[in-house]
């Protein structure tokens, strides 16, 4: 923040180790993208100004009267630290972010001399930073919400084209969530490409030491958070978070040669509790703690710097202990685009794959696969 240089999300750390080491095609997912193809994740109707779909670009024209118009999304919710990425193109243009309503958010906005990031609440319009500045466009632009040491600031950070635009600090974050866009007067704005990575965070310290391997680097980045990342077939590198995902096969059990389940309850948590940087959240399982009663784990993790992070986490690292509970391996046909983490359908229960291996058998391949349970749903 200090020198202007882009916060670098964990996406971005992928990408430049991946890089590095020779990888140049990544998969990632996405926490909210939209390429405006669709009207109905924006309130056009409560906005104030025109706003309309035009051509898989969100078009606002402003109310007029030297006055600002504003549209806020109907179904986004930005995380409550996060790196937003959009295009825009026009000489006047705001991007909202952090908003519980029209009555309070934070903007990020350029005009023909200055940009400038300002907080509206209740009708009174607070300019937290404004800097005579000449934003050139199209942008290409990044805005990052990142907190402060104690979870309870926030500093907000803007760059247009690569170039750094203005910074911002509240004493108070925001409890909103939704994010927006402005147009000012009767000036026409054009907004494409909205995206908040799922990978989002922002890591302290990324450095690639002399001798170093690049996963080495990477795994340093990461730290304890838990992503999946492998490289598939086609060379390409795949990351992301474990969450609900569709299943990718379905099998009978005329399909399956061979299957050995295992169990092992001894690794269940009913109560888990994540310690981060600053906070703490608990998680419990219900029908767990009726089964096998108060098993009580604790995990400390100083890469989670938000009350909300330690609360996802503590909530994922229950799933994942279930997964590892129930375990099954099974002899079935050789399917090529079958990858790590896929979800499997097996005679009705769902499996994810852990690994697979490939046998040769007269006349055919076959897979003997690996499998945890599909607890996600």
């Amino acid at each position: 923040m200090v020198k202007g240089g882009l916060d670098l999300t964990i996406e971005d750390v992928f990408r430049l180790a991946g890089e590095y080491a020779g990888i140049h095609s990544f998969q990632f997912d996405d926490d909210i993208a939209d390429d405006f193809d669709d009207a109905d994740a924006w309130d056009t109707g409560g906005a104030t100004g025109t706003w309309t779909i035009d051509t898989e670009r969100l078009k606002g024209v402003g109310p007029g009267g030297s006055a600002w118009g504003f549209c806020l999304s109907d179904t986004y919710e930005a995380p409550k630290a996060f790196v937003l990425e959009v295009d825009a193109e026009s000489l006047y243009g705001a991007v909202v972010i952090l908003a519980t309503d029209a009555d309070n958010f934070v903007w990020c906005w350029w005009t023909l001399s200055n940009v400038g990031i300002s907080r509206y609440v209740g009708g009174t319009d607070a300019v937290l930073c404004s800097v005579p500045k000449y934003a050139d466009y199209p942008h290409t632009m990044r805005i990052s919400v990142q907190p402060a040491i104690d979870g309870d600031e926030c500093f907000i950070s803007w760059w247009s084209n690569g170039a750094f635009m203005a910074n911002a600090h509240l004493d108070t974050y925001p409890a909103g969530r939704k994010i927006g866009f402005g147009s000012y007067h009767t000036n026409t704005v054009y907004f494409d490409d909205l995206r908040i990575p799922e990978l989002t965070e922002v890591p302290e310290v990324v450095t690639l030491d002399v001798g170093e391997t690049p996963g080495g680097a990477l795994q340093r980045a990461l730290g304890r958070r838990h992503i999946n990342y492998y490289v598939r077939f086609e060379g390409g590198l795949r990351a992301w978070r474990p969450k609900v995902v569709a299943s990718s096969l379905t099998l009978g059990t005329g399909d399956v040669s061979a299957h050995t389940e295992a169990i092992d309850r001894r690794g269940l948590v009913s109560h888990w509790r994540q310690v981060g940087a600053w906070d703490s959240a608990d998680a419990f399982d219900e029908d767990l703690l009726e089964q096998i009663g108060h098993r009580f784990h604790k995990d400390d993790n100083p890469d989670l710097m938000t009350q909300e992070d330690c609360q996802t986490e503590a909530e994922h690292s229950l799933v994942r202990a279930q997964e590892y509970a129930h375990q099954l391996q099974a002899d079935m046909p050789f399917c090529v685009l079958l990858e790590p983490e896929d979800r499997l359908t097996i005679d009705g229960e769902e499996w994810l794959l852990t690994s697979v291996t490939v046998k040769l058998l007269a006349g055919a391949l076959e897979a003997g696969a690996s499998l945890r349970e599909y607890t996600y749903e």
